[in-house]
């Protein structure tokens, strides 16, 4: 009866361990539990709905206040309350034709090793246009709350003008065609095809025009043999998120914690990633891959596959090989993939040194 008696109250205590552990996680959760909607470009402000319970909160597009609207669905009456909102910069895929950037001040908000964030930069370069790099914390992404609270990726492109229009545009292939005008292909440049390695990245999709093919080859097919090759082991996960580790604008702990569960995070998802499109060997898929458009670009004729000047493809494939800088994977691609060395020099060379300001507060690769 005793150990009956124990038991119970063993029992008992868990149970109200587990209800107060609920309890705790909920009040962390409810605040974050908002489900987005598509952004209003007319006017910048998010519709959100939030579903608690038996009521319904609706954002309305209402400028300089954020009003929401309260629907109860039980007694089917609703209410607004309006609340002050400060107005973020304006969303745009493309700037006004009557401003000029070098007269702008730019931020771009990223983490160092997204291949996406690089596409952004590497156009920036290109132009020789200043600009300041916002290093984003990849758990809490406090840098971005501020300009984007309804956006959780990377990048974003700050612009503000000498008069106070403010801007904001995001994703990496939307920034880089609003800055790079050139963004066609040769008429000899022939689609992407798949190799031995990326059958299941890319299965013959012959959709669209061969420049909306290879832009679609870059994310399918480029982006995932990277992220296979800069995370296959944890020395090199590591290696990849050891430029948190000298980043000045975090302390101790925010670049470790960010550092050491970004490591092994990452690790297993390239593993699950080479499980899932059937790698045996990461490296040689990246090879093959890099070959595959190396032989494009010479068989356009030019040095670039848009030809004399880089066009948006080059950009994006550039970018995303930079995001293994100064790590093993981009010294053992150039010296294993000679096919890639006279595009990516010409690349290089176009782009010229870092146009960032704070180019000195980040620190790549061992």
């Amino acid at each position: 009866r005793r150990t009956a008696a124990q038991a119970s109250a063993s029992l008992c205590w868990v149970r109200r361990w587990l209800v107060m552990a609920l309890a705790r996680a909920w009040h962390r959760v409810a605040p974050g539990a908002v489900r987005q909607l598509r952004p209003s470009r007319s006017n910048n402000v998010t519709a959100t709905a939030l579903s608690l319970g038996n009521r319904a909160w609706t954002a309305l597009p209402t400028q300089p206040q954020r009003c929401w609207k309260q629907l109860s669905r039980e007694a089917g009456a609703s209410s607004v309350r309006c609340f002050a909102a400060t107005a973020g910069p304006e969303l745009v895929e493309e700037l006004p034709r009557d401003i000029g950037l070098h007269e702008c001040t730019v931020r771009l908000y990223q983490f160092e090793s997204c291949p996406f964030c690089r596409k952004a930069r590497a156009a920036l370069d290109y132009l020789n246009l200043p600009y300041s790099i916002i290093e984003v914390h990849p758990l809490n992404k406090e840098e971005t709350k501020e300009i984007a609270p309804d956006y959780k990726k990377v990048p974003i492109l700050e612009v503000v003008t000498p008069d106070g229009r403010h801007f904001q545009m995001r994703d990496s292939k939307t920034i880089v065609s609003a800055l790079v005008r050139e963004s066609s292909v040769t008429a000899k440049v022939p689609p992407p095809s798949s190799t031995k390695s990326t059958q299941k990245m890319w299965q013959s999709e012959n959709e669209g025009t061969v420049e909306e093919q290879w832009l679609r080859w870059t994310d399918k097919v480029l982006v995932q043999c990277v992220v296979l090759n800069v995370y296959r082991n944890l020395t090199e996960s590591a290696e990849t998120f050891s430029y948190l580790l000298t980043h000045r604008g975090f302390s101790w702990w925010a670049s470790r914690s960010a550092a050491w569960s970004g490591t092994v995070v990452m690790w297993a998802v390239a593993k699950s990633r080479k499980r899932k499109y059937g790698i045996a060997d990461e490296r040689l898929a990246l090879y093959e891959s890099v070959d595959n458009f190396a032989r494009a670009v010479e068989a356009g004729g030019g040095p670039f596959m848009a030809g004399v000047r880089p066009g948006s493809i080059d950009f994006n494939v550039y970018g995303i090989l930079r995001s293994s800088e100064s790590c093993q994977t981009e010294r053992d691609l150039l010296r294993e993939c000679n096919s890639i060395r006279p595009w990516f020099d010409a690349m290089v060379e176009a782009c010229g040194p870092s146009a960032a300001v704070n180019i000195d507060d980040v620190q790549r690769g061992s």
